[in-house]
């Protein structure tokens, strides 16, 4: 018994850290890159990439789920395929080789936050959530497509027969100056207006056909008019839709469809009702250090006298977050 006890104290003590232990992110801490960071914050993130580790190592579902606060923002399936599917079809086995080849990164990277091995997954703080921190996003291969709860959805919207090109469908600008524009002349939040247009569309965005200044465009879509000076709009592999050559170019990809007794609740105040909509997400590429900028959308297609237009009704943080809406109502 005693031996028992005796061995029993000595893993209790061997898992204990030394005082004066070494840290893997000790040296970084010392360097002229740490200088404006927390100490206990560039610890915590550290150790907490090691717990994404431990949950890909063992193959623990459950384990990642608990480290995600909702959907993820970037890539990487959605939980509930992460729940209902066998993780070794989810994540491949050469990404998950990947992913434990490296140790986290020390600090943060710059806007994008922190990632373990060389960017495979990242990371960001986050004080409300249970473990202080969240995964954000996965860089794997992903068949989105497989996974879609709805499998008979159109590449592309075509109306009257005509393929639209992502310039006809509204969203901010990076500098949100259209938004903003709409948010100044009818005296509104500009956060809500990007978030839930819909609600604002007859109440007090009346007049569809009327802009309050120069720019404010790519918030309502005239059909007639938007999107005339650009490229032809083209079909990819992958289901999207293109229009120009990366990085300047603009593309769409539907995700789901919504039917119109729930478009129209997006949508209240406006007489018209939508005759179609989508979930949309919407592709801005750019040759800098973003690369692109995502736009996420419920749209209606709402048709009025002579007129087709689309409008935004509901805006999501991420196309993950948009199809888990999506999938309550399928």
């Amino acid at each position: 018994m005693k031996k028992c006890f005796a061995l029993f104290v000595f893993l209790i003590l061997a898992a204990m850290p030394l005082e004066g232990q070494a840290h893997p992110c000790d040296a970084y801490l010392t360097g002229p890159e740490a200088k404006d960071e927390d100490k206990a914050d560039v610890i915590a993130a550290y150790d907490f990439g090691l717990k994404i580790q431990d949950a890909i190592r063992n193959k623990d579902a459950e384990a990642l789920l608990a480290l995600m606060e909702g959907e993820l923002i970037h890539n990487g399936p959605r939980r509930s395929v992460i729940k209902s599917q066998p993780f070794d079809d989810i994540f491949p086995a050469g990404w998950q080789e990947a992913v434990l080849a490296g140790k986290p990164e020390c600090g943060r990277i710059g806007w994008r936050g922190y990632m373990v091995s060389r960017g495979f997954i990242w990371y960001e703080k986050n004080d409300t959530f249970p473990a202080q921190y969240t995964i954000t996003g996965m860089n794997m291969p992903f068949d989105e497509n497989k996974y879609l709860p709805d499998k008979d959805l159109p590449q592309g919207w075509s109306v009257d027969g005509k393929l639209i090109p992502p310039q006809c469908l509204p969203h901010p600008f990076i500098s949100e100056d259209n938004f903003e524009s709409f948010a100044d002349y009818y005296k509104l939040d500009v956060g809500e207006l990007e978030k839930e247009p819909g609600k604002f569309f007859g109440n007090p965005i009346k007049d569809l056909n009327y802009l309050p200044d120069s720019w404010a465009v790519k918030v309502i879509a005239p059909l007639d008019t938007c999107g005339n000076n650009a490229d032809k709009p083209v079909m990819q592999e992958d289901g999207s839709i293109l229009s120009g050559k990366i990085p300047d170019a603009e593309g769409y990809k539907i995700l789901g469809k919504l039917d119109r007794q729930e478009c129209a609740k997006l949508i209240p105040n406006y007489p018209a009702k939508p005759e179609t909509c989508y979930a949309i997400n919407v592709t801005e590429y750019t040759d800098g250090t973003m690369r692109q900028y995502d736009n996420n959308y419920i749209y209606g297609l709402i048709r009025e006298r002579d007129k087709n237009y689309i409008l935004p009704l509901l805006s999501f943080d991420s196309s993950n977050d948009m199809i888990a809406y999506i999938e309550k109502y399928l």
